[in-house]
């Protein structure tokens, strides 16, 4: 519970609600920010429609439809075994085996992780044994609420005539770079990914609705990529939560829905219209979810012809059991898959 405040202290979680690799290593700060970024917010105050009170900080730019994201079911096929433990108050390490049964050119994966985190700094490392892949991020807090982050990996290099029974190729290495500023009613983001530079930035303007803008530029690009976001959420009352999101830009437009009407049921609807040299195509995802004492149920439906169902159940307080269950109409086949977790 001790590293988990310094993850995140407003949500104080602990190692039962979340995985290793669910855990986000970003501040969660909130301090004292320069004049100059409430002017803009100054101005907009003046129109009726955008009195205050506002919406509360929407969270970062890609993170708009994180709610619909985190519960959908995340199915696949073989063995995966993870192992998480707190070594000290700000240490963890976790370890991951997986073997995929369902083909067999995919050899074993065993990754190591570590995070180390304070109240004003995070190092994560990450070692993939089937890629041998090692990457690595830091992240340090800043004045004004500002945010430095930096994300490196190394990877083997991969060559479509290379022998595939050769693992070890030339290494090749990428490099990020983040600087982000979290305030009460807005986020901003400046960053640059491996030869493209990118900048974003959301505001609340009402207490219902959020908009936001992202710009990336490619070096192979003759002109910048734009991407415009919204939020309109309400019914944030109560244990309640509902809200509406919008992504568009030139190559796809992404809808999101979701919504929380009681502590115990949430549904989320996601759409996605993605323009090709074919024409256009669209993916429709639906998922809902009911949680009744020790056990939870979730249905999940999408328009590619999969539909999933999972239970799981609490029988004491440190052991969960799930099962899961899922068909393909469009391959005529089905799957069903059982896990535990234990916690000492």
């Amino acid at each position: 519970q001790r590293f988990s405040r310094c993850l995140q202290p407003e949500k104080n979680l602990t190692m039962s609600t979340t995985s290793f690799d669910d855990f986000d290593f970003e501040s969660s700060s909130t301090r004292w920010a320069p004049p100059v970024f409430g002017t803009l917010g100054r101005w907009l105050s003046g129109f009726p429609l955008l009195q205050r009170p506002r919406l509360p900080n929407p969270g970062r730019f890609e993170d708009l439809n994180r709610d619909s994201h985190e519960f959908q079911n995340e199915n696949f096929d073989g063995l995966r075994v993870e192992y998480s433990r707190i070594i000290t108050p700000n240490l963890m390490i976790s370890h991951t085996f997986q073997l995929a049964s369902y083909d067999p050119r995919i050899p074993p994966a065993y990754h190591i992780s570590a995070a180390y985190a304070t109240e004003s700094r995070q190092l994560f490392g990450r070692l993939e044994t089937d890629e041998f892949r090692l990457s690595g991020a830091y992240i340090q807090s800043l004045p004004y609420d500002l945010e430095f982050k930096l994300q490196s990996a190394i990877l083997p290099e991969t060559d479509g005539e290379a022998n595939p029974m050769m693992m070890m190729q030339m290494p090749q290495s990428s490099m990020h770079l983040y600087l982000n500023r979290k305030g009460e009613e807005s986020w901003s983001q400046v960053r640059y990914e491996q030869g493209a530079f990118g900048a974003n930035h959301i505001q609340s303007i009402s207490k219902n609705l959020a908009i936001g803008l992202d710009m990336s530029y490619y070096h192979q690009m003759l002109a910048p990529q734009f991407t415009l976001g919204g939020k309109f959420q309400w019914n944030n009352e109560g244990g309640s939560s509902s809200y509406f999101t919008v992504l568009a830009n030139m190559a796809q437009v992404a809808l999101s829905f979701y919504h929380k009407p009681t502590p115990h049921t949430r549904l989320s609807s996601e759409f996605v219209l993605v323009g090709t040299q074919e024409g256009l195509q669209s993916v429709t995802l639906a998922t809902i979810e009911f949680k009744q004492r020790q056990a939870t149920y979730r249905a999940q439906f999408s328009t590619m012809g999969k539909g999933t169902l999972s239970y799981t159940h609490m029988f004491l307080p440190n052991l969960k059991f799930n099962f899961f269950s899922e068909i393909d109409w469009f391959r005529d086949a089905c799957r069903i898959g059982l896990g535990i977790a234990f916690q000492a």
